[in-house]
């Protein structure tokens, strides 16, 4: 590879990383800094009172994560809100060996969960105002 096609290849990767970066919204993030939720912009969809979005946990050293014996640094989780009966549930998770939804996938769990009521914790409580809150 001349240093040519390696610097265009690594502008490439640079570029994907920042749009990327711009889709995320941090929406909580550890004292340390050490683990940080992101909301994914795109993966909004709304349908009525269903609401679907994505989010990526990121974890830092050493928070670094197990999974079948491999570390993870990063899980991609897709949650369905019902604004109507204030329920939510988990629709898929992803752990990935990259940060930010990167890298190789060494898990998944693609089976819906129950309806849960509905939670308002650090964690989903911006959620829950991005989802359900009115829309201007």
């Amino acid at each position: 590879m001349t240093k040519r096609s390696l610097f265009l290849s690594l502008l490439m990767i640079f570029a994907s990383a920042m749009t990327h970066a711009d889709e995320l919204v941090q929406i909580w993030q550890s004292p340390d800094k050490g683990v940080t939720h992101y909301l994914e912009l795109e993966s909004i969809q709304r349908n009525s009172e269903l609401v679907v979005m994505s989010r990526i946990v990121n974890y830092l050293p050493p928070y670094l994560r197990r999974i079948n014996r491999r570390t993870y640094a990063s899980q991609r989780i897709i949650t369905e809100f019902d604004c109507k009966k204030m329920q939510l549930r988990q629709l898929s998770a992803h752990w990935h060996e990259g940060e930010l939804g990167s890298g190789a996938i060494l898990n998944q769990e693609n089976r819906p969960d129950v309806w849960e009521v509905a939670t308002h914790d650090v964690f989903t409580e911006p959620l829950w105002k991005i989802a359900c809150d009115p829309q201007p």
